[in-house]
């Protein structure tokens, strides 16, 4: 083998480590013990507790995250801009280590949404600015939900934290919708060293001369 051929090898290898980790939990909060802190974090980030911000009522009870819509978000069915304009949501964020990059592949909960509740959820990606996904059921009973952020270039190697925000609306401030089960999956991976870069970029370099010499002879 040619020293060029190694030399592409070993920058493709390091390339595919660096780039090819499994999807996995990188954080969930399931209630246990009615906290609102994660139950599970994954190896290269830190995660949030849960946190409030104008919701009526707000708390972590029977191993469910319960939370009633802000006394301005509740003017009509589905009126989810007034939830934005109250601040009636609830929010966790997730950040990677130092020298650590995250990859998300999917936010998800289990929720019910009695009495025409609902949800959207927004994130610091864009400054809180659209829709990543919305929610509701018209019942208690809890139903799966999953938004994909892996098709998404803003939520990829991240070396920087993304808030998460959950706008609840209802038609009155004295029904709570219930969650469970918040999860973010993707994979965190170290950052590689310039030395590293640098080698990755000779060898496709090398692999590239290599075969235009082929191609010429």
């Amino acid at each position: 083998m040619t020293l060029s051929a190694r030399i592409l090898l070993t920058g493709t290898a390091l390339w595919c480590m660096a780039a090819g980790a499994n999807a996995q939990t990188l954080a969930q909060w399931n209630f246990t013990g009615d906290v609102l802190t994660p139950t599970t974090v994954g190896a290269g980030v830190t995660a949030s507790s849960i946190s409030n911000a104008s919701l009526t009522l707000f708390s972590a009870t029977g191993g469910l995250l319960q939370g009633a819509p802000a006394a301005g978000a509740t003017g009509g069915t589905n009126n989810i801009a007034s939830a934005i304009t109250a601040n009636s949501y609830f929010q966790f964020t997730l950040t990677p280590l130092a020298g650590q990059s995250m990859s998300l592949s999917a936010q998800a909960f289990t929720a019910g949404f009695p009495n025409n509740t609902s949800a959207v959820i927004r994130t610091s990606v864009d400054n809180f600015g659209s829709n990543l996904g919305s929610a509701t059921n018209g019942s208690s009973t809890l139903t799966p939900y999953s938004f994909s952020l892996g098709s998404i270039p803003a939520f990829q190697n991240r070396t920087t934290a993304v808030t998460f925000r959950v706008y609840l609306h209802g038609a009155n401030n004295n029904v709570a919708s219930q969650f469970d089960n918040l999860t973010i999956s993707g994979a965190a991976a170290a950052i590689p060293e310039p030395g590293s870069l640098a080698l990755i970029g000779v060898g496709l370099a090398g692999g590239a001369a290599l075969l235009r010499r082929r191609r010429a002879a």
